[in-house]
């Protein structure tokens, strides 16, 4: 809602829409205790904010190349698709990482996965005496994991090898 009006795929409500029809079997699936159902739902819904977030960030570049829309405007938009990016990555990673939040759920702890976390590093007795022997991450941890390298500012490698505009 916060989105330079040249910046929505579609009307305002379309997003809002779209994601909310999803919701409403998700929410029945989780219910009615039918997990590969909402697993498949809940996909759909990272899918179809991944979608109108990519298309928003295109109308993005595009606006500012074009340099019809106030600074401000297209600075907050900016802003705005960014936390989005972050919730998006987040909702991804979570969905996936070592089958997803039903399969974790399944796992006395959370020993393995796409992502290490400090937790997994811990020995089983210092996990035990912490009270961390059954830790599995949840959204949040996901949330600061898509927070993270999205700001993340990572070195830039400049070989030598182009040294005089020649190739080695």
């Amino acid at each position: 809602m916060v989105l330079a009006k040249s910046l929505m795929p579609g009307p305002s409500w379309l997003p809002l829409a779209s994601v909310a029809v999803l919701e409403i079997p998700a929410w029945i699936a989780i219910s009615n205790d039918r997990e590969e159902s909402a697993s498949i739902l809940g996909h759909l819904i990272s899918a179809a904010l991944t979608v109108f977030l990519a298309i928003s960030v295109g109308l993005l570049v595009r606006s500012v190349l074009a340099g019809h829309e106030p600074p401000i405007d297209l600075l907050r938009s900016a802003a705005a698709l960014w936390l989005v990016n972050i919730l998006v990555f987040a909702s991804w990673y979570w969905r996936l990482d070592a089958g997803g939040p039903a399969e974790r759920g399944k796992l006395p702890g959370h020993h393995y996965g796409a992502f290490y976390f400090p937790q997994m590093s811990m020995p089983d007795e210092v996990r035990a005496r912490t009270c961390e022997k059954n830790w599995r991450p949840g959204f949040v941890d996901y949330l600061f994991l898509a927070f993270n390298t999205s700001t993340a500012l990572s070195p830039r490698r400049h070989g030598s090898s182009h040294r005089g505009g020649q190739r080695g």
